[in-house]
């Protein structure tokens, strides 16, 4: 008679398992993985792509304004791009990897990257160790790491041009803004 209650209670910790309620959101995956800064720190490239032009004083200024800018709509953007494109068990993956010290280290590499190509550091970013790079590799070989990194957000040429249009409002902005100095 034990055996049945047992095998009872096991279904349903089981049942109750698979409708766990979900705890992260697109918001958050946006957030923890820095898809804002990145993409704003990638802004001054396109508008000063030559090195020379990177030491006038209004790339400084552009620079700082980009850096100044909330990127509230870009954010919304990313979070509606992850919502579309993955399931609440794929987000929630996708942030328990970028909270894991694998995923945090990735952030802040992409981050440390991304500022010594626009010059706000001078320092060379450090290689990712082995272990971490195959953490990453096998993330980005699941459903939400192929979707968080490199099939979702950019997959979808809607979205693409949506985050194209709010980067280049920045940008606008940004030049008017130095114009007026």
């Amino acid at each position: 008679m034990k055996r049945p209650i047992a095998g009872l209670l096991f279904c349903f910790g089981l049942l109750a398992g698979c409708h766990r309620q979900s705890s992260a959101t697109a918001e958050d995956l946006v957030e923890i993985s820095e898809l804002v800064a990145l993409s704003k720190l990638g802004l001054p490239l396109t508008v000063f792509p030559r090195a020379d032009d990177r030491a006038s004083k209004e790339y400084r200024d552009f620079l700082g304004c980009i850096d100044s800018h909330d990127g509230a709509e870009l954010r919304k953007t990313f979070a509606a791009a992850f919502r579309q494109h993955m399931s609440e068990r794929e987000i929630d993956d996708a942030v328990m990897f970028y909270r894991s010290e694998a995923g945090r280290r990735l952030t802040q590499s992409e981050l440390a990257h991304s500022r010594f190509m626009v010059g706000l550091s001078t320092q060379e970013p450090s290689s990712l160790s082995e272990n971490d790079e195959r953490e990453i590799k096998v993330f980005e070989s699941t459903a939400a790491g192929r979707k968080a990194r490199i099939d979702g957000t950019y997959a979808d040429p809607e979205m693409v041009r949506k985050i194209s249009d709010q980067a280049m409002k920045m940008v606008e902005q940004c030049a008017r803004k130095i114009k007026q100095r």
